[in-house]
C-alpha cells in the first residue's frame, strides 16, 4: 500500500488527473485483456513459438529456455534471466548455503525458502529494506538479482540518484561470507546512467557477461562486451534486446 501511494502521488505530481485516469485505465486493460492473453499466449508460445533448439548456452553450460505465463517470458529476458540464476540458487540450497535475493523475482516460478530483500513489495517473508541501507543479520554465501538493481536510484518513486546503483552493490558485498558470490542480471538500455557507468568500469563487478537477443522467436547468445555496448531497450526486438550478468565475489 506504501507504494501504491507513493506511485499515485509521483503521477499526481509530474501527470496530473490525465495522468491518474491513464493509469486507471491501463489497470482495466491489463486484468480484462492483458492477463487472459497472457495465459492464452503462453499455450500458443509453447507450441508455435519455441525454437526447435530449446536451449541456450553461457559460461559454457547449457540451459532451457524459460516459458513461463509471468510476464510473458517467451518474449522477452526473463527467458534467460530467470534459468541462469536459478541453477546457482538451487545448487546452493541444495548444499546448505544461505542465499538472498534482492528483488522478488524468483518466486514466481519456483516455490523458494531463501531470503528476499524487496524494499516495496509487501508478502510474507520479504525483508523490506533499501538495498543501500541494508544490514543483514548474518552473512550470505550467494546473493542474486534479476533485473531489480537497474530501478535502484532511477524509476519513481526514488528520486533520481545515478550513484546509488553502485553504492548499492558494494553495500550488499558487504553482506557475502567470505568466498560468497554475487549474481547480478539487468537489462541494458533501460537505464542509460546504469549503462554509463557499466561500461566505463565505474560498477564493481569482478566480471561481466553479456547475452544478446538474436531475432523475433527470443533466441539469445552470449556475446563479448564490446557488441553490447549501445545496445537499446524495446529496440529492434521488444523489452530488453541484451542483457549483462555481473559477478561480483567475496575473496
Amino acid at each position: 500500500m506504501k507504494y501504491l501511494i507513493a506511485r499515485v502521488k509521483f503521477v499526481w505530481r509530474t501527470r496530473g488527473i490525465p495522468g491518474i485516469l491513464l493509469a486507471i485505465w491501463r489497470r482495466i486493460v491489463f486484468y480484462g485483456f492483458v492477463f487472459p492473453y497472457s495465459m492464452a499466449g503462453h499455450l500458443l508460445a509453447r507450441r508455435f513459438r519455441k525454437p526447435k533448439q530449446p536451449d541456450f548456452s553461457f559460461r559454457g553450460r547449457t540451459y532451457e529456455y524459460l516459458y513461463h505465463p509471468h510476464n510473458f517470458t517467451w518474449n522477452n529476458e526473463r527467458t534467460v534471466e530467470v534459468p541462469i540464476v536459478w541453477e546457482s540458487v538451487r545448487s546452493a540450497a541444495e548444499n546448505g548455503k544461505r542465499v538472498l535475493e534482492v528483488g522478488n523475482v524468483l518466486s514466481f516460478y519456483y516455490p523458494i525458502s531463501h531470503d528476499v530483500l524487496d524494499k516495496y513489495e509487501r508478502g510474507e517473508g520479504l525483508i523490506n529494506e533499501d538495498a543501500f541501507y541494508f544490514r543483514p543479520q548474518g552473512e550470505y554465501d550467494i546473493i542474486v538479482s534479476i533485473s531489480t538493481m537497474e530501478h535502484v536510484g532511477w524509476d519513481p518513486p526514488d528520486e533520481p540518484e545515478p550513484e546509488k546503483i553502485r553504492g548499492s552493490l558494494l553495500n550488499l558485498k558487504r553482506a557475502l561470507a567470505p568466498g560468497g558470490e554475487m549474481i547480478v542480471t539487468m537489462p541494458l538500455g533501460w537505464n542509460p546512467e546504469m549503462d554509463k557507468r557499466l561500461f566505463s568500469g565505474e560498477l564493481p563487478f569482478d566480471a561481466e557477461y553479456f547475452l544478446q537477443r538474436i531475432d523475433a522467436k527470443n533466441r539469445w547468445e552470449e556475446i563479448p562486451k564490446g557488441k553490447a555496448r549501445g545496445s537499446r531497450y524495446g529496440k529492434p526486438f521488444h523489452a530488453a534486446n541484451a542483457i549483462v550478468v555481473g559477478i561480483i565475489r567475496n575473496p
